[in-house]
């Protein structure tokens, strides 16, 4: 009985808060305007649906309680506490209404992010593990290639940026090339050490099959290291993101960085935490589009696996 009645009150939660959002925002639209407070109120409401959505999952609740406690901790402190400063904390219904009037720009920024750090992931993923798939099953260039790569991948990506943009055509080339650069060590460096503690027993296996060393590497070295692949590729995408946004804020003239930097030299506070907020956004795409990939991926491995 006790349990039921705490489950029912977990659940509950996140409604009276955003009960409590939804008054407060009210309680400003005289002040304020209509106009300006409409826009966050829409976007609670949003909130409000992608719980009822999604609240079936025992840890979405408890998610929602972070989310809906910190936009009522921002809204009282930006609102009531902090208004001198408004300009450097602008309350959360201000920046809601960034997404209002900038969505156009704002969505072209996420699609040349997007485009960027894709192509960024697809040139470091077809590099590092096609080399690292070579190098790691001969072990003469595993070991000489090996101890440069550990060396060179300690140098953080962003210190080639000077030297590519002087080289290369364009910003966007040589951001390219450094979110290329930042991710290629990883996966080459992890897909090298997969395929060296590969199980010596089959290899033994592979040559009574007498398969040839590319049948080897697609066949079984590849489905060997896809799961450690996509767990090296997850967590890389936050160093992805870091990378992401220095190569755009270097001097290109698009992209969520370059939004970011635009207004922090302009000091409007209220659009530079609305491109902090796209961040997140994309990042969660990102995430969820790995998690799809992988899944898919991960049931291509199986059906090798047992055709071996």
């Amino acid at each position: 009985m006790k349990t039921s009645i705490l489950n029912i009150f977990y659940r509950i939660i996140p409604h009276f808060l955003f009960a409590a959002i939804m008054i407060l925002g009210v309680m400003q639209i005289s002040p304020k305007g209509s106009e300006q407070m409409l826009p966050f109120l829409v976007f609670a409401v949003m909130l409000e649906l992608l719980l009822i959505i999604l609240g079936r999952k025992w840890e979405i609740p408890a998610i929602f309680d972070i989310i809906y406690v910190f936009i009522l901790a921002w809204f009282i402190y930006s609102n009531y506490l902090n208004t001198r400063v408004a300009f450097l904390f602008p309350a959360p219904d201000v920046v809601i209404g960034v997404f209002w009037a900038d969505i156009l720009l704002i969505i072209r920024s996420i699609f040349s992010s997007f485009k960027l750090l894709m192509l960024g992931f697809a040139i470091a993923i077809i590099l590092g593990t096609g080399l690292g798939l070579i190098c790691g099953n001969i072990p003469r260039v595993r070991n000489m290639l090996l101890p440069i790569a550990q060396v060179l991948s300690a140098i953080p990506a962003l210190v080639y940026a000077p030297y590519a943009i002087a080289v290369l055509p364009s910003f966007w080339t040589a951001g390219l090339f450094v979110i290329s650069i930042g991710l290629f060590w990883p996966i080459f460096i992890n897909t090298i050490k997969m395929v060296s503690n590969l199980d010596k027993e089959l290899y033994d296996y592979t040559r009574t099959l007498k398969l040839g060393k590319w049948d080897l590497i697609y066949h079984v070295l590849l489905p060997y290291c896809m799961p450690g692949l996509f767990n090296t590729l997850t967590m890389q995408i936050s160093s992805a993101f870091m990378l992401l946004i220095g190569a755009e804020m270097m001097g290109m003239t698009s992209g969520v960085g370059w939004y970011v930097k635009y207004y922090v030299d302009f000091s409007v506070y209220k659009k530079v935490l609305a491109g902090f907020i796209t961040i997140g956004i994309l990042v969660s795409i990102v995430n969820a589009g790995m998690t799809l990939v992988k899944r898919r991926a991960l049931n291509w491995v199986d059906s090798k696996r047992q055709n071996i």
